[in-house]
């Protein structure tokens, strides 16, 4: 598949699921949260989709390689985020306090820097240096 077609399918997916979360969870549209599911993995579907999106739009317009170089990232870097967020405690009353909601916005924070910086290296990778 062409890698603008999957950078298409990605950003359409990240936004369906942004806006699901975000009208189901928080603008209480259904019960559905309030019964069936714990908050924090409605931060994590929203927190991880968001970013997705911009990144996805982003990746749209640049080569292949860059889409790439990015997409390996991204698929070992958000089970393992996943896992990271699921085996954290709840709530935590230690000094540092790295609960469910405080490793969701960590993890999300470091995702969408680590891309950022992943295509701003790639991209100027491709670029001649002048002198």
């Amino acid at each position: 598949m062409n890698y603008k077609k999957q950078s298409v399918i990605i950003s359409i997916l990240s936004l369906i699921i942004a806006g699901l979360t975000a009208g189901v969870c928080y603008w209480r549209v259904s019960y559905l949260c309030e019964y069936g599911t714990s908050e924090s993995i409605d931060v994590f579907l929203f927190l991880f989709s968001v970013p997705l999106f911009v990144l996805s739009l982003i990746l749209r317009f640049l080569p292949n390689q860059v889409f790439n170089s990015w997409l390996r990232f991204a698929k070992y870097y958000l089970p393992i985020a996943a896992v990271l967020i699921f085996l954290s405690p709840v709530t935590d009353s230690s000094i540092l306090g790295f609960d469910k909601e405080f490793m969701t916005w960590l993890l999300a924070g470091i995702f969408f820097i680590t891309s950022l910086g992943i295509i701003i290296f790639k991209c100027s990778l491709g670029r001649p240096i002048s002198k």
